[in-house]
């Protein structure tokens, strides 16, 4: 889930997010009937498009309502910008070519929004972050 908002999603992705949050509801169903608590949520924090506590927080909050009992994990994945390279031999624009790594003090802010949130409990945040000093 990367931004709750769908006419941001579909700003960032070409595509608003309706259909992956009925896929999501869908699968959590199935799930359900299964027994077992196994869907972990990822959600890319990216500077300037997802890494904003008001969408940590409507993400924080559809899972809480609709999927925490089947999910066992809600990561927040810090930005990386090693595929610039990748985007640069393929000759195509990246907007977020100039976009730095996320700071760690940044990840540990978000993550205290998504423990806010009914789906805390379970958020983590992973990835390589910038020095700070």
């Amino acid at each position: 889930m990367k931004i709750f908002d769908s006419i941001n999603h579909k700003k960032y992705t070409g595509a608003g997010n309706e259909k992956i949050l009925e896929n999501l509801l869908y699968i959590a169903d199935y799930v359900r009937k299964q027994g077992s608590k196994v869907i972990w949520i990822r959600t890319p924090v990216i500077p300037a498009a997802t890494a904003f506590e008001e969408n940590i927080i409507s993400i924080g909050d559809f899972i809480s309502k609709n999927i925490l009992d089947v999910t066992s994990r809600w990561e927040l994945c810090a930005f990386n910008n090693l595929c610039r390279d990748k985007y640069r031999r393929l000759n195509k624009e990246w907007i977020f070519k100039g976009t730095n790594l996320m700071k760690k003090s940044e990840m540990e802010s978000l993550l205290n929004a998504a423990k806010k949130t009914g789906a805390g409990e379970i958020a983590s945040w992973s990835g390589a972050t910038e020095i700070e000093g």
